[in-house]
Order: structure tokens, then C-alpha cells, then sequence
């Protein structure tokens, strides 16, 4: 295979990893190009589908959205030739980072907020590492439903 070739096959595939993860985060691409501060719904398509690689400008903004490793698009790009793409996994995307709780959530909404607890858990219960203890076993539907301000069955 050429090295043309190699670069468009893994294009494509970190723009699979772009799209699963933003699925995983429940936002359309709209909302994911707001989110990230990339302001066009276009880069996030060509991103996802392999069309353009991600621009220096833009790397650190797709990264920080899908709650990457700072540099991953760029040390998944150095590696065409090198590596199978469909090697390329999102536990090389994540690296060992955990995002801080304490990122600004200024201007978050409820949605966006709700959606990336909601991805963050489903990770943590795939690596095996999600909340355990009394409160978490279960899924109590009457918990929820006080919680959410639904039926009290009263």
C-alpha cells in the first residue's frame, strides 16, 4: 500500500473514533462543533468521515471535547505507515487522562453536562472502575423518579 493510501485509511479511522466517541457524548455534530469551539458543523463532518485531517488549529479542540490525550491526532497521524489503523483504539485516544472536575462549566448546559456524566460513567463501568457500593448496585426507578421530579406515587 502507498503511503497515500495509508494516511486516508487512518484519516478515517481516528474520524470513526471521532464520531463514536461524540455519539458516546449524545451531541450531534452541531452541538459537539459548539461545544468544542470549532463553530463549524463542516469540520466536524469532515473530521468524522476521514475527508480532511484535523487542522493544528483544531486538534486541541476536537482533543479537549472527546476528552482525549492532549497530542493523540497528531501522534496517530506521525504513525501512518507504521501501525495497522484498525489498531488504532480509543484507549490510545484517551491515554491516561482524566479530565478535572474543576474545568469551567460556565455556559455548560444541563444536557451537555448530563450526557458527558452519563459517557464518563459508561467508561469507567468499561474499564471496570465505575461507582460501587450500596447506593450504586441497583437502579431504583423510585430513587430516579424523586430525583427527576417524577411520579412520587403519591
Amino acid at each position: 500500500m502507498s503511503k497515500r493510501e495509508d494516511r486516508e485509511m487512518m484519516l478515517v479511522r481516528v474520524g470513526q473514533l471521532i464520531r463514536q466517541r461524540r455519539e458516546e457524548s449524545g451531541l450531534s455534530r452541531g452541538k459537539f462543533a459548539e461545544v468544542a469551539g470549532i463553530g463549524s458543523l463542516t469540520t466536524v463532518q469532515n473530521a468524522e468521515t476521514g475527508a480532511f485531517e484535523v487542522s493544528a488549529i483544531n486538534q486541541p479542540k476536537f482533543e479537549k471535547a472527546l476528552d482525549w490525550a492532549p497530542g493523540a491526532i497528531r501522534r496517530a497521524m506521525d504513525k501512518v505507515g507504521e501501525v495497522d489503523p484498525n489498531e488504532l483504539t480509543m484507549k490510545a485516544m484517551d491515554g491516561d487522562r482524566v479530565k478535572p472536575v474543576t474545568d469551567s462549566l460556565q455556559g455548560v448546559s444541563f444536557e451537555a453536562l448530563l450526557a458527558e456524566v452519563s459517557r464518563r460513567y459508561r467508561v469507567e463501568l468499561a474499564r471496570g472502575r465505575a461507582l460501587a457500593g450500596p447506593h450504586h448496585d441497583e437502579y431504583d426507578p423510585a430513587v430516579s423518579d424523586d430525583m427527576t421530579g417524577g411520579d412520587d406515587g403519591e
